[in-house]
Order: C-alpha cells, then structure tokens, then sequence
C-alpha cells in the first residue's frame, strides 16, 4: 500500500464532501476505511489519519491567507 498515495485520494474525497469531513472527523478510523473500500492495517491507519488531518489544517491555512492576500 502507497501511503502517500492513499492519503492524496482520501483527502481530496473528504475536502470535497461536507458530509465526509463531518464523518472523519467525529470516526476518522471508520470513515477512512469507508473511503478506501479496503481495511487498513492497525500500524498505518493512525499514520493515514495524521496525514489527512495535517492537509485539511494546512488546507485550510493557505485558504485563509489568500483571502488575507487579497485584502491587500
């Protein structure tokens, strides 16, 4: 399994769905497991979780400081 790989996939699926971020957010191991069709092993599905949560904070981050830019 490509980490990297299945984290990109899954994160574009959850920050392009309201109802899937509410989802991982409240059960991410669940929801992730969900996305992905297929169970991740124990050792690597917190390390999935992780990741995806560090690109919806970093996401998130860059939309705020565009909007920011733009005031200036």
């Amino acid at each position: 399994m490509d980490v990297k790989e299945t984290v990109d996939q899954l994160f574009d699926k959850v920050k392009g769905d309201k109802d899937l971020q509410k989802k991982f957010m409240s059960n991410p191991k669940g929801a992730i497991e969900e996305l992905a069709g297929v169970k991740i092993p124990d050792e690597q599905v917190d390390d999935v979780i992780e990741m995806i949560q560090k690109k919806i904070k970093n996401d998130t981050v860059s939309d705020v400081l565009d909007k920011v830019k733009d005031l200036f």
